[in-house]
């Protein structure tokens, strides 16, 4: 259905889970690990705002969403640059606004369905959709639906973009007393499996979970990345397949990934940054590599994924 050489980006690697720190990541992935094919930020370029036929889309699929659709199509107006990736025949195109990410969403994302649109001039047939992914980072993904590259220019019959307001919303998104449901469990799910009940008193608008795994996906996940999961870091994908607080991230099985350095097993568990990454031995400890580092060794942060946590909502507020 799609171009072979699109089906990656739909899912989004690890590399793209903070896509404020597009413009180091590239450099960070080639240093701590071996090179992935369809690198997204390898391959994508920054452009100028969102076109306009492709914003207009966006708010008409967006429309009567309530404030989470409205806080998501204000971040894609506001947005003064977006990343671009095309496809290689040029059918597919996706935009990543990475600018003004909204704080506090759950890390699961949605996706909206698709609509058909007419690109003007020309009545050229284009299919849109939109991906939200972690941290509230919108995503608008496009192809011709003729086989024919994505239009430079164009735009859409108003009329069309009726029928799409008419349908709207075309995204499932929770309402805030939704969300706020699903934080305070998120809050419950940690302290549990921190051990250590109130220790996020404080901090309810910042955290985030994913939904469990079964022992069959983390033994999987396990087995795919050849690594021996510490008791922690198993403890928890059964509880949380990841989490967030506040600016704190620890990933799950969707996202983690082994560190390919020479040098002891390592298992990359938080979205790396400018000076290196954070990974788990298989003994249980966190370590830190930095980007200078020969080899996968790292700088030992916590003796356990928990103490590691208890650390850092306690040096200081996780914002």
């Amino acid at each position: 259905m799609y171009p072979t050489s699109v089906v990656p980006y739909l899912d989004l690697r690890p590399v793209v889970i903070d896509a404020l720190w597009v413009g180091i990541l590239s450099t960070i992935k080639s240093r701590l690990a071996a090179p992935r094919r369809n690198d997204y930020y390898g391959r994508g370029t920054q452009v100028r705002r969102v076109p306009a036929a492709e914003l207009a889309a966006a708010e008409a699929v967006l429309s009567g969403g309530g404030p989470l659709a409205e806080r998501f199509a204000t971040q894609l107006r506001d947005a003064p640059h977006v990343w671009r990736l095309i496809s290689d025949d040029g059918s597919y195109e996706l935009r990543i606004s990475t600018t003004a990410e909204v704080r506090g969403v759950p890390r699961a994302g949605w996706r909206s369905e698709r609509i058909t649109v007419h690109a003007q001039p020309g009545d050229r047939p284009l299919e849109l959709w939109l991906d939200v992914t972690i941290a509230g980072i919108v995503g608008i993904h496009g192809r011709s639906l003729d086989g024919q590259p994505w239009p430079a220019e164009w735009s859409i019959d108003p009329r069309e973009l009726d029928v799409v307001r008419a349908g709207a919303p075309r995204m499932a998104l929770p309402t805030p007393a939704e969300l706020r449901v699903q934080r305070t469990h998120a809050i419950e799910v940690l302290e549990t499996w921190l051990g250590e009940p109130g220790i996020l008193r404080g901090k309810r608008g910042m955290v985030a979970i994913e939904p469990p795994v079964t022992a069959e996906a983390a033994m999987a996940f396990e087995q795919a990345q050849d690594f021996a999961l510490p008791d922690a870091y198993r403890d928890l994908l059964l509880v949380a397949n990841g989490f967030e607080v506040g600016s704190v991230v620890v990933l799950g099985t969707n996202d983690a990934y082994r560190l390919d350095m020479p040098g002891p097993d390592r298992l990359v568990i938080a979205p790396p940054n400018e000076d290196g990454a954070l990974v788990l031995a298989p003994t249980g400890e966190v370590r830190f590599v930095q980007l200078e580092d020969p080899t996968s060794d790292g700088r030992l942060r916590a003796p356990d994924l928990r103490q590691w946590l208890r650390q850092k909502v306690r040096a200081r507020p996780t914002r």
